[in-house]
């Protein structure tokens, strides 16, 4: 809204929306800090270094790209230092937030069980094996409806597995909400290679069918 500090501070107060980002449940009435606090956090936590790292990545100058990642990590360190030794007792939420901090601090490209958002746990790097889109973040969920009308009758989230090894509980969740076992499943060629338990009948779309001999 090309704010300043001061006015940022003044229409928080007054509006509810800005409040819930922040994390509030209920309406706040007085200043959440002093404006001059704004320009002390952007210094330390570098918000132009993001903006560049982003921009460098997408131009694929990787190493101006990673130059200002390290910059960015050294401003993470500073904050974490600093509330570390400032805040005395924090309370459980600012202790889970530091730990996880901590973890973004210190992970590497290549480790495994990687932070890829900082509020959000669920969150996972997914290949899609597409050359335009090669990894997409967030979790897997899986939808059974019915082919005639579309209703749902199982929705079930996953952290990353492969889509065939969630047709079982998928079915048998569908199973269970309808009170019928399906006869046949219609699945994209990710479920190619399921391990499902049930009577269903599971056809994969796309499967190129086998020549007779």
């Amino acid at each position: 809204f090309n704010e300043s500090d001061e006015s940022v501070v003044a229409r928080w107060v007054e509006n509810p929306y800005w409040q819930y980002f922040c994390g509030y449940e209920f309406l706040q009435h007085k200043l959440p800090l002093h404006p001059t606090s704004l320009i002390k956090w952007r210094k330390k936590v570098g918000k132009k270094a993001l903006i560049m790292q982003q921009r460098y990545s997408h131009a694929r100058q990787m190493k101006r790209a990673t130059k200002k990642t390290r910059k960015l990590k050294t401003y993470l360190g500073r904050v974490i230092r600093d509330i570390r030794r400032k805040c005395k007792n924090p309370d459980k939420k600012l202790i889970a937030l530091l730990i996880r901090a901590e973890k973004i601090h210190a992970q590497k490209r290549n480790d495994k069980n990687k932070i890829y958002s900082v509020h959000e746990e669920a969150v996972f790097c997914i290949a899609k094996g597409k050359i335009h889109k090669k990894y997409e973040f967030g979790n897997k969920a899986s939808f059974v409806s019915t082919s005639k009308n579309n209703w749902v009758l199982s929705a079930l989230s996953y952290d990353n597995p492969y889509d065939g090894h969630t047709l079982d509980d998928s079915l048998k969740k569908a199973k269970k909400n309808s009170g019928k076992e399906p006869k046949h499943a219609h699945c994209d060629g990710g479920y190619k290679g399921h391990d499902s338990t049930l009577k269903t009948q599971a056809h994969v779309i796309g499967k190129i069918p086998k020549r007779a001999s």
